[in-house]
């Protein structure tokens, strides 16, 4: 199975992709994680990632294609593709390998709300200023990636992320008994 989770940064992607890792007994590919761990040892690339934009496609396809190409095709994956480039990349990555997206879940939640988890967490790199841009660049240029595979035949589902963690769990439990 193959279930991928969007959502602006904020919004619970890690929290809720662990708990599906663990549920469905697959693993988890954080890009973010992949990003943050890159980003230790590469200035231009930590640069980059505190000014809230995006890595360059190909960059990102690169890595992300070279993480995913030692699964079997079995994972939760977060955080990835965020444009539409990478998502026609990444479909093609897929198709070749006989691979389909079984489910694509939108974590949802008003900015205000993203901005205070954001902020409490402590991450060096979340400001008011660079959490709003990062908002701002998933509506633009993420979102219409959810549209993207929802035309591909991948189930779509908006998950309302302003509740509790264990109410969201619920809401992703209910929306694997309607597949």
């Amino acid at each position: 199975m193959l279930v991928t989770l969007f959502g602006a940064p904020g919004t619970g992607k890690s929290t809720y992709a662990r708990y599906l890792s663990q549920k469905l007994n697959i693993p988890w590919i954080s890009t973010g994680n992949v990003f943050r761990e890159i980003s230790q040892t590469d200035p231009r690339i930590k640069s980059i990632l505190d000014s809230g934009q995006l890595l360059p496609d190909v960059e990102v396809d690169e890595i992300i294609f070279q993480k995913l190409a030692t699964t079997d095709g079995n994972f939760i994956l977060d955080g990835f593709p965020r444009t539409i480039g990478q998502a026609e990349v990444f479909a093609k990555f897929l198709q070749d390998r006989g691979w389909k997206i079984d489910h694509v879940f939108h974590l949802s939640v008003p900015v205000e709300l993203v901005v205070g988890r954001m902020l409490r967490r402590g991450r060096g790199d979340d400001t008011p200023e660079t959490v709003k841009k990062r908002f701002e660049v998933f509506e633009s240029e993420t979102r219409p990636v959810i549209a993207f595979f929802e035309r591909l035949g991948s189930q779509v589902g908006e998950i309302d992320n302003s509740g509790s963690v264990d109410e969201v769990k619920r809401r992703l439990d209910d929306t694997f008994k309607d597949s």
